[in-house]
This record gives structure tokens, C-alpha cells and sequence, in this order.
């Protein structure tokens, strides 16, 4: 990082040569060489408090350089623009910041000369170094601008976790809470903003006052933690809500319901680590305190969980009576409320996997061609349904597929192309896999073709949700041996490169005979050349885009 100072401070140097600045610039460099050197030695026993002290005098220096290269508008304008998160919208940013600087174009230009941003098509990103300094330098006002800046961007989760976190910083608490609550509730799966979100939940924590308050934050806190697999943090959180909910109830009967959906969310959480044993007795536990409080909707959920559990514990009778209890609850439901047949369709669906799972392939497709049934008709009125409906689809598809019924499967696929544009990322993986499986049965060369898409998506849903919908990495092996050419050599290099990334194989990518430009984009990543700009028409090119940028960020790291 100290590298990273020296060169701005040179590159600055370039543009405004002074005296003061020159000398602050070559102080910079030689600490960040004496540090190099310090590092070197700490494996020798160095002096470990030295090197400590090296940094605080070069971020000094930076700042008294920024201080004497930039105009005073231009330093204010960064300090208010290094607040924002990731890259900033230029025309977002000129409306929100030009009603405070009057001269912001002049004083935007003159922040891209010096290198403190760099100019995009539609983006400005700061230069890291300066962002660090300038971050020093926040202020409360900063916020408030940041947060008319928010404000005006997409409504995606990314935006509303940056709004929330600038709300905190700004003052604005109870929205910074609100924010907070709604978009942690709109999580599918892993997602960039947690981080962010997890810093404004435990910052959160502080501020709050009501113990009711507090304690949805931290069970709320429990869950984010549990999406990204700290499972101890998790647990903590939890548990201390449980404790103050088991407390309470014994005074007023009414929080009952929040220690079940604590225990639910413990029952969750013991799952995801593989005891078992721990989340049964703990989903057991909360059943019985939704009977107790004759709760049939909360009943519903935890019959489901236990079933997933006695599924994975291959206890298939269990799983069985867990599934039909939840039918009939909601069968029953259904009768006085229409909407609960979406329920109804999806527990279908449940029981369809089940038997599949057990060997038993004529219920499995009698459930699933139920569900289907069930889910055509929920789509004529509401068309959120479609994705619901392709799922079951896919079922039966994966189902005839896996019993050698290659013809009906195929069929199957076909009926998935109607709702093409319905299809879950995950659902359409598992489309590309099946419909390879059935073209390689035929002998088509096409097949390995679909098995490098199904693959890339495969990899793309694993990468940003933490779902394992394919065993994406076989359906790359296959695309390497049923391969020729250019697509043989891609998909070894693809594969490659994902090892390298997210697996830890340290190996160099491997000597092909032949590949594709998209080929060519990952072996120049891997020697660190900065990929500008790829043509993205499918979820090939979006597996390479991401795995460029990645190969590339690593080995400049």
C-alpha cells in the first residue's frame, strides 16, 4: 500500500512541481523502501513498533501533499465525493454536488489531472490512496449529501445498504434502521451489501436504546451472519436474543412467537454447520412451542424445515409425515384463502423430490406433474408463478433424465423454453446440464457447448448466492472432453482459472492447442494486463469478465 502512495505522490509531483512537494514526495518514497526493507527483517526478529510508525508519517505526507497540489474547492469537493461507496455516477454526482460547487466541472477536471479520480464512460472511481486519505476527513455534512446522492441512484440492494449506512452517518437513525431492516429482509442468498449491512447493524446496536429495538437488530444481525458462514458470530447473536425473549415471555405470554422464530433461526443455523442432531432438537422445540400457542401458520415452515433435515438424514418416513402434515395444514387454509395454493403447489413439488430421492420415480412424477398442474394454473393470474412452474418442470425433466428416459426429459426441456424469461438463474443451469446430457446421449456435438454454459452459470450462481445448483465444475470437465478446438481449450482455461481463484491451486494456467478470444482474456488476466472492455452476450463472457478482473486484481496484489 505504501507503494501505492509513492507513486501518487510522484505522479502529483509530475503535474505540480514544487519544492515543498517534491521533498514530501521523496520522504514518502524512502519510507515505503525502508518499510519494504523492515518487512524483510520482521522474519529476522526486526523491530515491529518502527515499522508501526512508518505509515502514520506517510499518509501525513500525502495529505500535506494533496493539500498544497489541489485548489481549496477541489480539496473540499474530495473530501465530500470519498465518502461515497464503489464508483460514483457522474451525472447523479454533478446533480447532487454542483448546487454546492459552483465551479464543480472545473473542479471535477481538476481532480482527474492530478489522478485523484479516474474518468470512465459514465463513472468517476477514486484513486485508493486519496480515498483513504480523504475518508479521514469525513464530516457529518459529507453524509447528508451523500445520502440526496443515494437517494437518486437505482433501487438495487447494493444502493439501499450504502443509503442506510450514510442515513447512520448522518444522524438520520430511525431510517437508517428501517433501511436497514427492509433490505436485509430482500437478501437472496450471499450478496456484496452485507458487508456494508453488517457495519450499519452493529453500529445500529450502539445507538438503540429500546431492548425490543435492540433485539431485533441483533436477530437480524444473526441472519446476515449466517448468509455469510460465521456461524459463531451467529450463534452468539441468537442466542442472547433468546434469552431476553425467554425472559420476557415469562412475564407476558405474547413473546412466545419470538422465541419460536429464534429457534427456528437456531434450528437454521445448526442445520447449515451439519449438527444435525442439534437442529432437530431445536426445530422439535420450536414446533412445540407454535402448537402450544395453536400457531397453523407458524407450524408450516418448521414441518418443512424438518423435513429438509430428516431429507438430509436420509430419513425418508419422517421427512414424509413432516411434508403431508404441512399439506393438510394448508390444504385446510386453502379452502377459506385461495393464495394458500401457491403453498399447496410448492409442498407438491417437496413431496415430488422426496420420492425421487427414494427410489419411488412413478410418485415422483405423479407429485411433480401435480405441482405442475397446480403452478400452470397460479400462473394464468398472477405470472410470478412462471418461475415457480419451470422449477417443477425442471424436476421432472432431472427426474426422467436420471431414470435413462431421454426422449420425455428432452420434451420437458422443450415446455421450459416457453417461460425462457421466467427461469431462475439456477433453474436455467440445471436446464443447460440436462438438456447436455440428452444431446450427448444422441451423440450431438452441441453438447459441450451447453455444458460450458451450464457450467458458467453454474459457477456465476455458486459465486454471487452460495448455491450449489450444479456440480458446475463436472459440466466443465465435460465440456473439455466432449470439446474441439477453441471450446476444448476454454473450458480449460475457464476451469483453471476458477481452481486458481476460489480453490487455492496454485498451479499456472494450463497450455492449450487452441482457444477463443475468451481464452485469450484469461491467459493476458493472469499476467496481470488490465482487461478494458469485453463483449458480454452470454453467461461465458460474464464467467470470463469476472474471472479477468479477478486474475487480474490478484496478481497486481
Amino acid at each position: 500500500m505504501l507503494e501505492e502512495f509513492a507513486d501518487l505522490a510522484k505522479s502529483i509531483l509530475k503535474k505540480k512541481d514544487s519544492e515543498e512537494i517534491r521533498k514530501l514526495a521523496e520522504e514518502i518514497e524512502e519510507l515505503s523502501n525502508k518499510a519494504k526493507e523492515m518487512l524483510e527483517e520482521l522474519e529476522e526478529g526486526g523491530d515491529v513498533e518502527e515499522l508501526l510508525k512508518i505509515e502514520p508519517r506517510v499518509r501525513e505526507n500525502m495529505k500535506k501533499i494533496l493539500e498544497l497540489a489541489l485548489s481549496g474547492e477541489a480539496f473540499e469537493l474530495a473530501k465530500h465525493l470519498a465518502v461515497l461507496n464503489g464508483d460514483i455516477v457522474k451525472d447523479v454526482a454533478e446533480e447532487i454536488y454542483s448546487e454546492k460547487f459552483e465551479d464543480y466541472p472545473a473542479l471535477i477536471d481538476e481532480l482527474v489531472s492530478f489522478g485523484i479520480l479516474e474518468d470512465s464512460n459514465f463513472t468517476f472511481r477514486f484513486s485508493k490512496p486519496a480515498k483513504e486519505i480523504f475518508e479521514e476527513l469525513e464530516e457529518e455534512k459529507y453524509h447528508r449529501l451523500a445520502v440526496r446522492y443515494y437517494e437518486k441512484l437505482v433501487d438495487s440492494l447494493d444502493n439501499k445498504a450504502y443509503l442506510a449506512y450514510h442515513c447512520l452517518k448522518a444522524g438520520e437513525i430511525d431510517r437508517a434502521l428501517n433501511l436497514f431492516i427492509d433490505t436485509v429482509n430482500r437478501l437472496y442468498g450471499r450478496h456484496p451489501c452485507i458487508d456494508t449491512l453488517l457495519e450499519v447493524g452493529e453500529k445500529l446496536v450502539k445507538r438503540i436504546s429500546d431492548d425490543d429495538t435492540k433485539c431485533r437488530i441483533l436477530g437480524t444481525l444473526g441472519n446476515l451472519y449466517l448468509l455469510v458462514k460465521k456461524y459463531e458470530e451467529a450463534e452468539a447473536h441468537y442466542k442472547a436474543v433468546l434469552n431476553y425473549y425467554v425472559k420476557k415471555s415469562e412475564e407476558d405470554s405474547s413473546y412466545s412467537r419470538f422465541v419460536a422464530g429464534v429457534l427456528n433461526n437456531l434450528g437454521n443455523l445448526y442445520f447449515a454447520k451439519g449438527e444435525l442432531d442439534k437442529a432437530e432438537s431445536t426445530y422439535t422445540e420450536c414446533l412445540r412451542v407454535r402448537m402450544e400457542r395453536e400457531d397453523e401458520e407458524g407450524m408450516v415452515p418448521i414441518l418443512l424445515s424438518l423435513g429438509d433435515l430428516y431429507m438430509a438424514k436420509e430419513d425418508y418416513d419422517n421427512a414424509e409425515k413432516c411434508f403431508h402434515d404441512a399439506l393438510r395444514i394448508e390444504l385446510k387454509k386453502a379452502k377459506e384463502d385461495k393464495s394458500k395454493m401457491t403453498n399447496v403447489a410448492s409442498i407438491v413439488n417437496n413431496l415430488g423430490y422426496l420420492y425421487s430421492r427414494k427410489g419411488d420415480l412413478e410418485k415422483a412424477e405423479k407429485f411433480y406433474k401435480e405441482a405442475i398442474r397446480l403452478f400452470g394454473e397460479l400462473s394464468k393470474d398472477n405470472t410470478n408463478m412462471l418461475g415457480n412452474l419451470v422449477t417443477a418442470l425442471s424436476n421432472l425433466s432431472s427426474l426422467y433424465m436420471s431414470g435413462g428416459n431421454v426422449d420425455k426429459a428432452m420434451e420437458v426441456l422443450e415446455a421450459i423454453k416457453e417461460h425462457w424469461d421466467a427461469i431462475p438463474p439456477d433453474v436455467k443451469a440445471t436446464f443447460y446440464m440436462n438438456l447436455a446430457k440428452g444431446l450427448e446421449s444422441k451423440g450431438d456435438p452441441k453438447a459441450a457447448e451447453f455444458y460450458l454454459k451450464a457450467g458458467a452459470l453454474g459457477f456465476m450462481v455458486f459465486r454471487n448466492y452460495g448455491i450449489t445448483a450444479i456440480n458446475f465444475m463436472h459440466c466443465f470437465d465435460k465440456a473439455e472432453q466432449l470439446g474441439k478446438g477453441d471450446l476444448k481449450g476454454d473450458a480449460k482455461l475457464i476451469k483453471s482459472a476458477i481452481m486458481r481463484m476460489y480453490y487455492g491451486v496454485k498451479s499456472e494456467l494450463p497450455e492449450v492447442d487452441s482457444c477463443s478470444e475468451r481464452g485469450r482474456i484469461i491467459i493476458r488476466a493472469s499476467n496481470g494486463e488490465k482487461i478494458e472492455s469485453i463483449e458480454l452476450k452470454d453467461e461465458v463472457d460474464m464467467t470470463v469478465y469476472i474471472l479477468a478482473n479477478e486474475l487480474t486484481y490478484h496478481k497486481k496484489a
